[in-house]
């Protein structure tokens, strides 16, 4: 993993945030610092091939580094804030991962522009967005979804911090002033499961379904704002279930992606058409589609076709039982766990 520190003042070798610690690479340029470490405990947690910057605060097939400060506080500690964007530098950086061993850790659901949402999600560490507006076509306001990811052999690693990559002269080094605690943010992973939609109804914190919890993700409504129904998302961080009568375990998530219309995620083959993603259902094992029951008209009064689907991919590329795709009538472009790419008939829509 790897972060960017702002800050005027001068900056030490190494830095502990969420119990990792984090090794400086270079000088200060415009006052920033990167850091990184080889920790697998860290956040995303899997290899790094790439760095790019751009002015994109989201980049297809990477996740947004996260920028940290030491704002002033009231009580004269140094407190630690999320930047989402590199001012001085007018550019975002951004991380091209190795997911083969990533899992989904955590999601989050917001409301506001593209780049709103953007700044909203990666300001609590949510690096990994989907470039779609959940009520693509729809009317009502911008609904937009982010996630975590960690390395799935990185687990165990978690409780303990993952150890150090500091140089031996090094440990004297006061750090007092930079033991960032972001476990609100970063190590408090929340490994997801399952993904289900409750349409309608009041908004429970938990609910109980196929013998397992699921916790509300937020009350906002994948479509809010339009004359939909409301679709309100729940997401369980256990791995058994009891599907149809049957015990049932399940592997983490290491995917999202969004389709519209009747195309579908594919990379497969005859045998394994859709590539193993599967479909995001309700309580009652429905497709969900993420604008149910919008009626909405171009300039001219026709109807338009704003159908949106979430679909899911896990680990080891397991399906749940009775989430295979069964229904589109053609491939949309290629969408991996990776990309994060958002698939509309032949074109990208977002």
């Amino acid at each position: 993993g790897i972060l960017l520190y702002k800050s005027d003042k001068v900056t030490p070798h190494q830095i502990k945030v969420g119990g990792v610690e984090y090794r400086r690479a270079g000088d200060m340029v415009k006052g920033y610092n990167l850091y990184y470490t080889k920790s697998p405990a860290a956040s995303p947690g899997v290899p790094l091939m790439d760095i790019t910057f751009d002015d994109n605060l989201i980049k297809k097939g990477a996740a947004t580094v996260v920028a940290i400060r030491t704002p002033d506080s009231d009580d004269g500690k140094t407190k630690a804030d999320y930047l989402s964007s590199l001012d001085g530098l007018g550019l975002k950086m951004h991380m091209v991962l190795d997911t083969t061993d990533a899992i989904v850790s955590d999601i989050s659901v917001v409301q506001g522009s593209r780049s709103m949402a953007a700044v909203e999600l990666t300001k609590n560490g949510f690096n990994y967005i989907i470039d779609a507006d959940f009520n693509y076509n729809a009317g009502g306001g911008p609904v937009y979804v982010g996630y975590k990811m960690c390395g799935a052999s990185a687990l165990e690693n978690r409780s303990t911090g993952g150890g150090s990559v500091a140089d031996d002269d090094d440990d004297d080094e006061d750090l007092s002033d930079f033991n960032f605690d972001f476990s609100d943010v970063i190590s408090d992973e929340k490994v997801i499961y399952d993904l289900i939609c409750v349409r309608g109804g009041g908004i429970e914190e938990t609910i109980q379904h196929n013998g397992a919890t699921y916790h509300l993700v937020s009350p906002i409504s994948l479509n809010d704002g339009t004359d939909g129904t409301r679709l309100v998302m729940y997401a369980a961080h256990e791995d058994t279930f009891e599907i149809n009568g049957v015990k049932t375990v399940l592997t983490p998530l290491s995917g999202l992606c969004v389709c519209s219309h009747d195309a579908v995620p594919g990379r497969g083959d005859l045998k394994n058409p859709y590539g193993n993603w599967e479909e995001f259902l309700d309580t009652d094992g429905e497709v969900v589609n993420l604008n149910d029951g919008v009626i909405s008209t171009n300039g001219d009064g026709f109807i338009k076709d704003c159908r949106l689907f979430l679909y899911l991919h896990r680990y080891e590329s397991h399906i749940k039982p009775g989430a295979q795709i069964e229904r589109g009538k053609y491939k949309g472009e290629i969408a991996t766990a990776s990309d994060n790419e958002v698939v509309g008939g032949l074109d990208l829509v977002g």
